[in-house]
């Protein structure tokens, strides 16, 4: 994987984010718009939590989550770096974590293989902009499987997968 140096990122109120990385220009520019740091540990937490999130599952739900994750960087409410957004609540323990795979010791081996690579480029993906966010401005998800209280007072944007998407 070719190292990302520190580039910056316009963060425009429709939570599209424009990366140069690599000498790639972003597709369109995005005026007005504050600058947000964005180096390779950035990317990594946002790659990480696609891999770790939804690596199981399909391209659209794993852009799902990338979008997500970048959308609560935009939001106010939430940190205001990809790192800050990922590890939100890891530091008051298990049960806090806003991505459970952040609080569980067991999953904190390097990715690796096809998934990884996948991730990483879902992750791109979602930086340039290049695909609608299929989440549909989405800042919250959970597994189909689980039924959490907070779930009732949102409204439901997406289901993609075994993951239903809310704002």
């Amino acid at each position: 994987m070719r190292r990302i140096a520190a580039v910056f990122v316009r963060l425009p109120p429709s939570a599209a984010l424009f990366l140069a990385v690599a000498g790639l220009a972003a597709a369109r520019p995005a005026a007005a718009a504050p600058l947000v740091p964005i180096d390779a540990e950035q990317f990594r937490c946002l790659a990480l939590n696609v891999y770790r999130e939804s690596r199981s599952e399909p391209g659209a739900g794993q852009l799902a989550i990338a979008h997500l994750t970048l959308n609560r960087v935009d939001q106010g409410i939430f940190p205001d770096t990809i790192c800050g957004v990922v590890h939100q609540g890891s530091e008051a323990g298990p049960g806090r974590c806003q991505f459970s795979w952040t609080c569980d010791p067991r999953v904190q081996r390097e990715p690796r293989g096809r998934a990884w690579e996948e991730a990483v480029a879902f992750a791109k993906e979602a930086l340039f902009n290049r695909q609608a966010d299929p989440s549909n401005g989405a800042l919250y998800v959970h597994n189909k499987s689980v039924r959490p209280l907070w779930a009732q007072k949102k409204r439901e944007t997406a289901r993609i997968g075994r993951h239903i998407f809310y704002r």
